[in-house]
């Protein structure tokens, strides 16, 4: 699915949460009114009380608060990347257009195979030891076309998914097997593709036991011989484009018409299935770009916030430092006044600490240097 990129700046969400109600806001931004909340309190943008717009109503006018600093660290803005739920409408409209354009006339699908595509050619011998799963047939190798539908199926899913291959090369599109899945190049993107017989559910009829057992032996053998159940096939072909969710059909089922009758529709889809994961190329890169600016935001202000930080550490240490020896010139005065009056000789230690309240106290040690 298609992903954008909304950023949310500070200054531009405080005027708007103060100008119009918060639900109103949050339908601008496709988001609900919580997740505007939440936005705001990360960005510490102010929000109006509970009960504001009603007091405005009747021309009660509160105050609006200023717009606060923001904390040591935050950011001015939000980059939130999303997934869009569908393409662009005039982006949508313009490919299917560009698509039909391409495909021109119907295409028609023989009721014989007739003129096998390289890849049919390929994938034919392919089927004659076939995968079986779930009742369905597929080729044995990775290098055959995606195809898988029962035996009384497969001739007309070959002819369909050959019937295909053939339009789409002949109106200028290059169609391969890759890794096991079949795929087109619709400018300069591939889209994938596969034709497979609808599955369903059923549960087989449970069988009787041996009359000859009964109570608990009786109950173990229902109890394993329980019906499981299986999934077997409809009889009802479909046609998908093999691509995650990108807000358009990608898949065509027999039902009151035939796939053989919707090709054209289906080659279409696959012009804006590809102009929907350009979309979603486009967007990622956006993105990108947007996160890895946001990032470099966030490295300058957690830098000038550690530079910062450093300053302050070593402004305190310094002042840290000059209380000390300030109190130690202090205590070492008291003990010289002392030994005056006392006609005691001065300890040895006085005279070292006085030293030492030279060599910690920053205003000499920047004398000395």
């Amino acid at each position: 699915m298609p992903q954008e990129t909304v950023i949310y700046r500070r200054d531009v969400l405080y005027a708007e949460v103060w100008s119009e109600p918060a639900t109103t806001v949050a339908q601008r931004y496709a988001i609900s009114s919580v997740a505007l909340a939440k936005f705001c309190r990360r960005l510490h943008v102010p929000l109006p009380s509970r009960g504001y717009w009603a007091k405005q109503a009747v021309g009660k006018q509160e105050p609006m608060p200023p717009l606060p600093p923001l904390p040591c660290g935050a950011t001015e803005q939000l980059v939130i990347t999303r997934r869009r739920r569908t393409l662009d409408a005039d982006r949508k409209q313009a490919s299917k257009e560009k698509g039909r354009a391409t495909m021109g006339t119907p295409i028609v699908v023989p009721h014989v195979l007739e003129q096998p595509h390289p890849l049919i050619t390929r994938t034919l011998p392919l089927f004659e030891h076939p995968e079986r799963r779930n009742g369905l047939l597929r080729a044995s190798s990775d290098d055959g076309v995606d195809v898988a539908a029962s035996p009384a199926l497969l001739d007309r899913a070959v002819r369909i998914m050959n019937a295909l291959l053939l339009a789409l090369e002949t109106r200028g599109l290059s169609v391969e097997v890759a890794d096991g899945a079949t795929r087109a190049l619709v400018g300069d993107v591939w889209v994938r593709f596969r034709i497979v017989e609808c599955l369903k559910q059923h549960v087989p009829e449970a069988k009787k036991p041996p009359r000859n057992l009964h109570g608990t032996d009786r109950e173990w053998w229902q109890h394993w011989n329980r019906p499981r159940m299986q999934l077997v096939p409809t009889g009802k072909l479909s046609l998908e484009i093999k691509e995650a969710d990108v807000g358009v059909r990608v898949s065509w089922v027999d039902g009151h018409s035939r796939i053989e009758e919707n090709l054209n529709d289906f080659a279409a889809h696959l012009f804006v299935v590809a102009e929907a994961k350009k979309a979603a190329r486009e967007s990622d890169a956006n993105w990108r770009k947007s996160f890895e600016a946001e990032a470099e935001r966030s490295r300058h202000a957690q830098a000038k916030a550690e530079r910062r930080q450093r300053k302050e550490a070593h402004v305190l240490g310094m002042l840290e430092r000059w209380k000390q020896a300030k109190e130690l010139r202090e205590f070492v005065d008291e003990m010289k006044l002392a030994s005056i009056r006392t006609g005691e000789s001065l300890p040895r230690w006085v005279t070292w600490a006085e030293r030492f309240a030279e060599r910690i106290d920053p205003r000499r040690a920047k004398q000395t240097t």
